[in-house]
């Protein structure tokens, strides 16, 4: 072998090659340099492993750190990796109907006014429900929802009527234009209220559906209708002024 550099004597066919740029064994090779050294990348979740390499005359670590997900509350990891494990706070927020619609169960027509209908009248055979729809998109999609109320203005009612909440699946409707089959209640969320003061709050039942889904597409359509089969209605406020229907919502959220 031959001395690649007489004027360093560091610089040898005998040295050990070093990570700093030179050939210091003179194998004609720079930075030919290999560790078995163990390295860490990233935080929490994103933490992956690697090893020690010589890169430009510097020992670095190869590792790559894996991209950071939403934070999950509760399973004791770092998701969104800054550092902070399941950290979490509660908050709330209160949404305005944005659109309201009442829809006929003999030919699906709609009312153009804003009445929100809950009516039933047997001898005609006749109902008419009422649907509010909410836009989520003040919401995280991944909120996990504690609670959700749900509160309406009376204009008027007749005969003691009924009232049944629904989650609705349909979002794809207007008050004028709505589905030329109808629009279906899915799940019920609340049931049997019989009294009716000028405003009104009722507790939702969050938990008989997966909200998750309306979080991802931003809409919650929600649906009243009366279940007694004699002539009783109640006529509440629709979307159109202040006293529109309310939805608040209280949610956790890992950050």
């Amino acid at each position: 072998d031959v001395d690649c550099d007489d004027n360093d004597a560091s610089i040898n066919p005998g040295a050990t090659e070093t990570c700093n740029g030179i050939d210091d064994d003179c194998d004609g090779g720079i930075d030919n340099y290999t560790t078995n050294q163990t390295c860490l990348a990233g935080v929490g979740a994103c933490q992956t492993t690697g090893h020690i390499i010589c890169e430009n005359g510097i020992l670095v670590c190869d590792a790559v750190p894996n991209n950071p997900t939403n934070e999950i509350c509760g399973n004791g990891i770092d998701d969104d990796c800054d550092g902070i494990t399941d950290y979490s706070y509660t908050t709330s927020v209160t949404l305005d109907a944005v659109d309201s619609a009442s829809v006929r169960s003999d030919n699906f027509d709609n009312y153009p006014d804003n009445n929100l209908r809950v009516y039933s009248n047997n001898d005609l055979d006749l109902k008419v429900n009422g649907f509010i729809k909410f836009n989520l998109s003040s919401l995280p999609d991944h909120a996990e929802v504690n609670s959700i109320s749900l509160t309406l203005n009376v204009s008027s009612s007749y005969n003691s009527p009924n009232m049944d909440i629904y989650y609705v699946e349909t979002d794809n409707w207007t008050r004028t234009d709505t589905p030329a089959n109808g629009i279906s209640l899915t799940s019920l969320l609340n049931t049997n209220n019989t009294s009716f003061y000028t405003t009104n709050t009722y507790e939702l039942d969050f938990t008989a559906w997966n909200i998750s889904s309306d979080l991802t597409d931003n809409t919650l359509t929600i649906g009243l209708t009366n279940p007694k089969d004699d002539y009783s209605y109640v006529y509440l406020r629709g979307s159109d002024d202040g006293l529109r229907p309310v939805l608040d919502v209280t949610y956790t959220l890992c950050d």
